[in-house]
C-alpha cells in the first residue's frame, strides 16, 4: 500500500532512542534503591529510646488484631448481645449492617466533639500567637497535639470496637458442627 499524499509512511522507533531511555530509567530505579535502602537504617535509629524528638508509635498500632477463629472477647458478646436484642431473628448480614451503622453513628459523634475542641484549641493557638510568651505558644501547640491524638485513639478504639464484634456476632451466627 502507497502512503496517502503529503503523509509519511509509519516508523517504528529506533532502537538508538529506546535503549537509552531504558538505561537511565534502570540507573534510575537503582539509585533510588540505593538511596532508600541506606536512609532506612538512619530511619531506623531515628526511632530509638536515645532521639527525645521521635514519635512512639501507639497502642493500637502495634497491636495485631484477633484472628476470627481466635476466642471472642467476652465485653464484645455483651456488646453484640446489648445492640442486637433479638439476636436468634436476624441475619449475620443484618447485624453486621447494625454493628456497623452504631459504630458509625459512635464514630460521627466522637469526630463531632473533637472537632469542637479542636476549634477551641486553634483559637487559644491563634491568640498565643499574638501573645510574645514563646512558652505560651508552646503550650497551646502542645494542647492541639494532644487533643489530636486523644481524638484519634478514640476513633482507633471504636474501630477496634466494631471489629470485635462483628467477630462476636460471626462466632455467634456460626452454626456448630
Amino acid at each position: 500500500m502507497e502512503a496517502a499524499e503529503g503523509r509519511r509512511p509509519a516508523r517504528l522507533t529506533p532502537a538508538w532512542v529506546i535503549i537509552p531511555a531504558l538505561v537511565s530509567f534502570l540507573a534510575g530505579a537503582a539509585l533510588s534503591a540505593v538511596w532508600f535502602s541506606r536512609s532506612l537504617p538512619a530511619a531506623r535509629n531515628a526511632s530509638g529510646a536515645g532521639n527525645p524528638a521521635a514519635v512512639a508509635l501507639s497502642d493500637s498500632t502495634t497491636v495485631v488484631p484477633p484472628r476470627l477463629d481466635a476466642p471472642v472477647d467476652t465485653a464484645a458478646l455483651d456488646a453484640v448481645r446489648r445492640s442486637i436484642p433479638n439476636l436468634d431473628a436476624i441475619s449475620l448480614e443484618q447485624g453486621e449492617k447494625m454493628l456497623r451503622d452504631a459504630s458509625m453513628v459512635q464514630f460521627k459523634q466522637a469526630t463531632e466533639e473533637t472537632e469542637a475542641r479542636m476549634k477551641e484549641a486553634e483559637q487559644r493557638f491563634i491568640q498565643a500567637q499574638g501573645n510574645q510568651s514563646e512558652a505560651v505558644r508552646q503550650a497551646a501547640a502542645e494542647q492541639l497535639r494532644i487533643i489530636q491524638a486523644e481524638g484519634t485513639r478514640k476513633l482507633q478504639q471504636i474501630a477496634q470496637d466494631s471489629h470485635a464484634q462483628i467477630a462476636a456476632l460471626q462466632q455467634l451466627k456460626q452454626p456448630t458442627p
